[in-house]
């Protein structure tokens, strides 16, 4: 058995080292290949296969209507609404109520929330409080508690479920 594997080995081996060899010359068909692809193109050998049309589309631009009101739209109603704002100054703090809608220790989350929010509801009074270690993001100043309970309710129905509640030190606007 040795020897029939040893006489395959001596038959086989000196194939392999043939085979795998490499020649260093090269035929004429490669030489040539070289030179088509170095060779330079001119205009005339290249084949034009595609139309060149300009491709125009009609652009219709609407003029915008400029108007001096500045107008949102309340989302509670969908009544356009006139924003005026608000210049008036706070003379008095009294007793009140405020909607509490986020407690965080993050100031950023709470003014990316204030951000959010404004624009949604008719109020313009939010507040960021510092009681450490939170913030707390409270809107409006309400002096009657339906007034705040109604506020309450529609931030929930816009998806602020930890909306709530509070009593609080309120600015009176003259």
């Amino acid at each position: 058995m040795h020897k029939v594997i040893k006489y395959l080995l001596i038959i086989i081996l000196p194939f392999l080292i043939i085979s795998c060899g490499s020649s260093p010359s090269t035929t004429n068909d490669d030489n040539n290949k070289k030179n088509d692809t170095n060779k330079k193109l001119t205009f005339e050998d290249i084949n034009e296969d595609f139309i060149i049309t300009p491709y125009r589309t009609k652009i219709t631009v609407n003029p915008k209507s400029t108007s001096n009101i500045i107008s949102y739209l309340n989302v509670w109603y969908g009544y356009p609404k006139n924003h005026l704002v608000d210049t008036t100054i706070s003379q008095d703090n009294s007793n009140g109520f405020r909607v509490q809608i986020l407690s965080t220790d993050n100031l950023e989350q709470a003014r990316n929330m204030q951000n959010r929010v404004l624009p949604k509801i008719s109020q313009k009074n939010a507040y960021i409080l510092f009681d450490p270690p939170f913030y707390k993001l409270q809107i409006g100043d309400f002096t009657f508690l339906p007034l705040a309970e109604n506020l309450e309710f529609k931030l929930k129905q816009l998806g602020y479920e930890d909306a709530r509640v509070v009593r609080e030190k309120i600015n009176l606007h003259r």
